[in-house]
């Protein structure tokens, strides 16, 4: 039973807006200061607070060195 392996349930709705949709999620974790979306279909990830609400999205890929 669920109730073997967690205390509580907690249900987050992330923000979504033209910056923040997602096209095929792979993983979602979370961290004790943000909730990080792994998007394979933009090859990108979504950043949200802990309330849901949408931060950052990392999307730029390097040419070179340290990039």
């Amino acid at each position: 039973m669920l109730s073997d392996l967690v205390d509580s349930i907690e249900y987050i709705k992330l923000e979504t807006n033209e910056e923040s949709i997602m096209v095929r999620v792979g993983e979602v974790i979370i961290k004790s200061q943000y909730i990080y979306a792994v998007d394979y279909g933009q090859s990108a990830v979504l950043v949200f607070d802990k309330k849901g609400k949408f931060v950052s999205k990392l999307a730029k890929l390097g040419d070179g060195p340290d990039e």
